[in-house]
């Protein structure tokens, strides 16, 4: 689940503990043409024309040139049947642009000398899933045209055949643009999901409505059958679906209407205590975590719950345990709703049932960002003994540094180092603690070793601007700036230090060119500061009312100005 408020970065030491993907290289199955000169040389050696679209900082594309694009079998179809090449959509934003390459990966198919594509797919493939729609593209099929005559064989039959058939055939039509046929496909499966095949009903409220939303924003006809599947569901007495359909229709609003209108009525307080779950995102996206402690009578059983399906859960994928911060986060929002003895019980219970590092540490972060922090929480972090995890030392360091507990922090780096640990990314968050002190040289001198270690790495020049913008050294912060946006476009600190040097060194728009990118963040941090400083731009350029709007936008994000710039 995706919690944004709970999610921006309370400094740049914790996104220096962010793992960082790796510099992207071309796999040999590829050439190293240009489009144009790709497309020129299908038609003169009458293949297909294949096009990947792939990026730095994308994982599954990461995982199809390890994996897929790697593959003999699929090595020699290429070279057998294609002139294929590799395009990064942040190096060549123009191709991407003329083909609306809306994520990554996206592989597209010309036929030899044709201008329009043929096809396309989205997302990660394995080898046989790739080869196989390869071929039924070298016989003239679509991948539309394959699932159609796959979903055709069970059509009428029901169950999970055609539930599934059905919801890949949807997905298709809705990225191939065929915006009739996706919404025949979704009336079907709202309707049928719960009595065909009852296993998928957390896909209908979750990865399928999503799409349902896709399709609803661009597609005036599906919205109106959507409303009309919403005004049956609002006869229900169970509000689950009519709650989904909001999310759908883009207007959660009225769910929150709702809610306001009977969150306090006794009668009432089962109906909410149902979809509980499902109110839970949609009031923390709303900075409402007050309202969080409303929906659950009895939280310690709503804990112990969460517990049960996070064990399930694990179970199922060995590597993801969802209990730390489902836990964290119901522990907050009873701080936030100042029921703190509730709160204290709930941290009792979290700890009785999974009492590790990273529990705690996720207690004291979840709570610290949420603006919930408490001195008593100190002594969990104290208490912690280390365990097997060769990462406690340096992810309980990032908590202290979080907190302002610098020399803690350091001396927990230090451990981390000494045990082994010294990646790129360790050195830039003790850089971080030490530039808090102001430790300038060493801070510096750990920023250095940490772009050598690893190249690539965009927040160790993110802390160098920061750095050198603090020493009042602006040419120096805004170079930095511009060294990190090259390495990583999609890091917004970059362009929020490269703006504030701007500003510093007297290029105006320029630093409201680089700060609105910044207030794209969901970092209210960097929201925050981004608005600050734009303000300042738009003051000195005589904008003053669009300056006294983002002064009072960085006010209202509680943002303050540093001690260095006072």
């Amino acid at each position: 689940m995706k919690f944004a408020f709970l999610q921006r970065s309370a400094g740049l030491a914790l996104a220096c503990a962010l793992s960082l993907q790796a510099a992207w290289a071309h796999p040999k199955a590829f050439s190293d043409l240009t489009f144009a000169a790709a497309k020129a040389r299908a038609k003169a050696e009458n293949k297909l024309l294949l096009v990947d679209f792939t990026a730095s900082w994308c994982g599954p594309c990461h995982k199809m040139d390890e994996e897929t694009w790697t593959s003999q079998p699929v090595e020699k179809w290429l070279k057998e049947n294609t002139i294929a090449i590799q395009v990064d959509v942040d190096r060549d934003r123009p191709t991407a642009t003329a083909l609306k390459i809306a994520a990554m990966p996206t592989v597209v198919l010309f036929n030899a000398g044709q201008e329009n594509e043929f096809d396309r797919e989205t997302g990660f493939k394995q080898p046989p899933e790739l080869l196989r729609w390869l071929d039924g593209v070298k016989r003239g099929k679509t991948s539309a045209a394959q699932l159609s005559e796959q979903a055709a064989s069970v059509m009428g039959k029901g169950g999970e055949a055609e539930v599934e058939a059905r919801y890949r055939l949807a997905n298709k039509f809705l990225l191939g643009g065929k915006s009739p046929e996706a919404t025949e496909q979704y009336i079907w499966l709202w309707k049928n999901i719960p009595k065909e095949y009852p296993p998928m009903i957390g896909v209908r409220a979750s990865f399928m409505a999503s799409d349902m939303a896709k399709l609803a924003k661009k597609y005036a006809p599906a919205k109106t059958q959507f409303q009309n599947l919403r005004e049956t569901a609002a006869k229900s007495s169970d509000r689950s679906d009519w709650i989904v359909l909001n999310q759908i229709l883009g207007e959660e609003g009225e769910t929150l209407k709702w809610f306001d209108q009977v969150k306090k009525v006794p009668a009432k307080k089962a109906e909410i205590e149902k979809v509980g779950y499902m109110l839970q995102d949609l009031l923390i996206n709303n900075d409402r975590l007050p309202d969080v402690a409303l929906l659950y009578g009895d939280p310690l059983q709503h804990l112990k719950d969460t517990y049960k399906i996070a064990e399930e859960t694990k179970k199922l994928s060995r590597n993801y345990d969802p209990f730390p911060q489902e836990a964290a986060i119901l522990y907050t929002c009873y701080l936030a709703a100042h029921q703190d003895d509730k709160a204290d019980k709930i941290a009792r219970e979290i700890m009785r049932l999974e009492n590790t590092p990273a529990m705690r540490n996720r207690l004291v972060m979840t709570a610290f960002q949420a603006d919930q922090f408490r001195p008593s929480q100190f002594k969990w972090l104290d208490d912690l003994k280390p365990d097997r995890d060769p990462s406690f030392y340096l992810e309980r360091g990032i908590i202290f540094a979080q907190v302002d507990q610098n020399e803690r922090a350091l001396k927990d780096f230090e451990k981390a180092i000494a045990s082994g640990q010294k990646s790129s990314n360790i050195y830039c968050a003790r850089g971080n603690a030490h530039m808090k002190l102001n430790h300038n040289d060493l801070a510096l001198a750990d920023f250095n070793l940490a772009a050598s270690l690893d190249p690539r790495n965009s927040w160790s020049w993110i802390s160098k601007s920061a750095l050198f913008y603090r020493q009042k050294k602006y040419e120096d912060a805004y170079a930095a700036g511009s060294k990190a946006i090259e390495l990583d476009p999609k890091q917004f600190g970059g362009y929020c230090n490269r703006g504030k040097a701007a500003l510093k060194l007297g290029k105006y728009e320029d630093a409201v060119s680089d700060l609105s990118k910044s207030t794209e963040s969901n970092s209210k941090q960097y929201k925050g500061e981004s608005y600050y400083y734009r303000s300042l731009a738009y003051d000195k350029l005589g904008k003053s009312q669009l300056a006294k709007k983002d002064m009072a936008t960085a006010s209202a994000l509680k943002f303050k100005a540093p001690p260095h710039e006072a």
